[in-house]
């Protein structure tokens, strides 16, 4: 329902005004009248209505300056003004002001409903775009928290960007030039009922609440007792004292609201980059004598260790993803070389993160049984036992994937040859489809090739090469419109591919077609 105000100091003329809009406008509340300037700007204050038709001379504080002072605190109110004086300087500072009308008195029925439809129109455009802009932004709180996990995570793994940098400054409003990452890790568990993932979802949760109130930031999901955050730094040559007391404070409220045990890791700063170095740090930094640890180099860990380790981590995932059981035995002794030296405490924090990463890039379903693997690994005390566990879960994938393997194969094709055949003349990829079967990338490929007998993108041009075969020879469509219909919207490309599978061009198949 349209809200509108009336100001005028004549009695008369605010009569005149409420019969002709409650006459003629359905769905309208009149929420007040005033006859000052400064009583308009008391009930407007109060009442926030959509329009307010103001009249200019009124006594004390004349209706512009009203106008002037209601924009200040309520800059989406609309204004017809009102005048019983034709002066270009009023009608100039009415609509300098924003006004969407300026009209004379004494007021005619027709331009003043024309002057409310405008408003109205308005008024209701900008309602829609906030919904719009309301319900985008109760979408981007739900997904903010997953495309800020993911953020860390590609740069915590090396993984191969999932958007670009620009779209993340643009999503989190974040300058992320350069900044610090944050590493906070429960370090003992609090008391019995304190124990329950509830209780610690919790502590990361409120934990994730102060580390954006400290600065914008981007804070992950956390992972085996972890939490890792980006935060950044506009100094260019140290992290800020600022920051450091920041976090020394965060470590005292989580202290006294859960009773955990737990340290926060300060990486160095560093830019976009190199954020996975910095996240790194801040992780070894975690595991310091202090409450709160910022990162100092030392001889124990190096740069070529940290990117050696991520990449063996990618290696291992990869192979995993491939279904590369064999590869990933090979990766997985690397990756063990790599972290063997470390503690037994930072060893099994590595390998519940390969864990989690492995099982994320399983191209079927097989983590029902992850929370069992994630316990075993965590009641592991020695690293050739935790190595071992590791080892017998790869043996466990390879052998629940033999197994689901053979009787998703047999649908997998039929299915995916279906949706080729209806979809054929549209852009469609390999990834695409292999996401409309429920399969990986990598095994969709493997598997298309060892059924047909061709790769996905040979099938997709012979079938799309074999449908314009039937239309020149028994329709008379142009090259052109043939070439748009199979799914080809360059005619000289559809021709080239055309004449390397029949050896002539579509014109020259359509002659001798036709004798």
């Amino acid at each position: 329902m349209l809200r509108i105000l009336i100001a005028d100091d004549e009695y008369l003329a605010i009569e005149a005004v409420k019969k002709i809009i409650k006459n003629n406008i359905e769905d309208v509340n009149i929420v007040a009248t005033a006859s000052s300037g400064k009583e308009a700007i008391i009930k407007v204050n109060e009442l926030s209505p959509d329009i307010a038709i103001m009249d200019i001379q009124m006594p004390g504080i004349d209706g512009l300056e009203a106008i002037r002072q209601i924009k200040a605190s309520n800059p989406n109110i609309l204004f017809i003004v009102l005048t019983a004086y034709d002066l270009f300087d009023y009608a100039k500072e009415s609509i300098g002001l924003g006004a969407v009308e300026y009209l004379l008195k004494p007021i005619k029925k027709d331009q003043l409903l024309m002057a409310i439809e405008k408003a109205s129109k308005i008024v209701k455009s900008k309602q829609i775009q906030n919904k719009w802009e309301y319900e985008l932004k109760e979408k981007l709180t739900l997904v903010s928290p997953l495309l800020e996990n993911q953020f860390i995570t590609q740069h915590m793994y090396a993984f191969e960007d999932f958007f670009s940098k620009d779209f993340y400054e643009n999503l989190f409003e974040i300058n992320l030039e350069k900044g610090c990452a944050i590493t906070l890790k429960i370090t003992e568990d609090g008391p019995d009922d304190y124990k329950t993932s509830s209780q610690i979802q919790a502590f990361f949760e409120t934990a994730r609440i102060l580390l954006k109130k400290i600065a914008p930031c981007i804070v992950s999901q956390s992972v085996a007792s972890k939490q890792y955050a980006w935060v950044p730094n506009t100094d260019d040559r140290r992290i800020s004292d600022f920051l450091i007391d920041e976090i020394k404070s965060l470590h005292q409220k989580l202290s006294r609201q859960f009773p955990y045990e737990f340290k926060i890791g300060i990486g160095s700063l560093k830019d976009y980059e190199n954020i996975y170095e910095s996240l790194k740090e801040s992780e070894l930094a975690a595991f310091g004598d202090y409450k709160v640890n910022v990162y100092e180099a030392d001889n124990s860990v190096n740069e070529s260790e940290v990117k050696d380790y991520a990449y063996q981590l990618v290696r291992l995932a990869e192979n995993i993803g491939r279904l590369d059981f064999v590869g990933a035995k090979h990766s997985l002794k690397k990756f063990h070389d790599k972290i063997s030296h470390l503690p037994a405490h930072i060893y099994k924090q590595r390998l519940l993160e390969a864990l989690v990463i492995c099982e994320k890039h399983l191209p079927i379903d097989m983590t029902q049984k992850t929370g069992e693997k994630i316990e075993r690994l965590l009641n592991s005390d020695s690293i050739l036992e935790m190595a071992n566990q590791f080892s017998n879960f790869i043996l466990q994938w390879d052998s629940e994937a033999k197994a689901q393997l053979l009787s998703i194969e047999e649908g997998v094709i039929p299915d995916a040859l279906k949706y080729i055949d209806k979809h054929y003349n549209e852009n469609i990829s390999m990834d695409f489809v292999a996401k409309q079967v429920n399969i990986s990338y990598h095994y969709f490929s493997k598997i298309f090739k060892q059924k047909i007998g061709k790769s996905f993108t040979d099938y997709l041009t012979d079938l799309r090469i074999e449908k314009s075969l039937e239309m020149l020879s028994r329709t008379q469509k142009s090259v052109k419109d043939i070439s748009l219909e199979i799914g080809y919207n360059d005619p000289n490309y559809y021709c080239k591919i055309f004449k390397k599978i029949t050896g002539l061009t579509p014109t020259e198949y359509r002659a001798g077609s036709d004798k």
